[in-house]
């Protein structure tokens, strides 16, 4: 009886173990199998002549997209992109579980149509509606769109190739969720970026701060 006890204290030991370790290898930053990362045509903040560069793998309808935009990117923000020091760029990374991500997308690229990207880009992740149509509609009339034709360009495919572009970069980085940062430095044309380091879901602004400032560093 004692030895059966012992037997099964192990064996439940053993499963703990196992399970952990799939726990850990989950969390763990997912490997970067391309080393330079083309990024023309991504919507960008940040100075022109900045080189150190975070693009953001993003999805509109992700909480964690949203706590990071509220909780941490306003440091990062105030601290190296409206200051000069920092690119950073959108890539769309819709997840297919998440039925507003794909619309909200769209409306996000067409209201670049218009000249307001990040202002449909900020209000998207502002709050956690429901990003149905009427609610995109009410967004893009807050903010000054012409309503109808956002709607028309959201119902065509004008922009899906963009959208297709970034899902297909993140499946190539293996980056399975939103949002994950690859941080690296962009060459003298401002198109390839050579990939340092990867950051995955909202950390705390130090997380980013230890990885950009040695990058800032090395470049001046």
């Amino acid at each position: 009886m004692i030895d059966g006890t012992i037997a099964a204290q192990k064996a439940l030991y053993l499963k703990t173990v196992r399970a952990n370790a799939k726990i850990v290898k989950y969390l763990k930053p997912p490997p970067v199998y391309r080393t330079e990362v083309p990024f023309t045509g991504a919507p960008i903040r940040g100075a022109e002549k900045a080189s150190v560069t975070i693009v953001k793998f993003e999805d509109f309808q992700c909480p964690f997209c949203r706590h990071f935009e509220h909780d941490i990117y306003p440091q990062i923000r105030d601290g190296y992109i409206n200051t000069g020091k920092v690119k950073y760029f959108h890539r769309d990374m819709p997840l297919p579980f998440h039925q507003g991500a794909m619309p909200a997308a769209r409306a996000a690229h067409c209201a670049s149509e218009q000249g307001k990207f990040w202002e449909m880009h900020d209000s998207l992740l502002g709050d956690t509606a429901s990003l149905s149509a009427a609610d995109i509609d009410e967004r893009a009339g807050k903010l000054g769109l012409n309503v109808s034709k956002l709607d028309e360009c959201i119902s065509s495919d004008r922009f899906a190739d963009i959208i297709q572009r970034g899902v297909t970069e993140a499946n190539e980085m293996r980056v399975s969720g939103t949002p994950t940062f690859i941080i690296g430095t962009l060459d003298a044309q401002g198109t390839l970026m050579s990939v340092k380091k990867t950051v995955v879901g909202a950390n705390p602004f130090e997380t980013f701060k230890a990885a950009l400032d040695p990058l800032l560093v090395a470049a001046r």
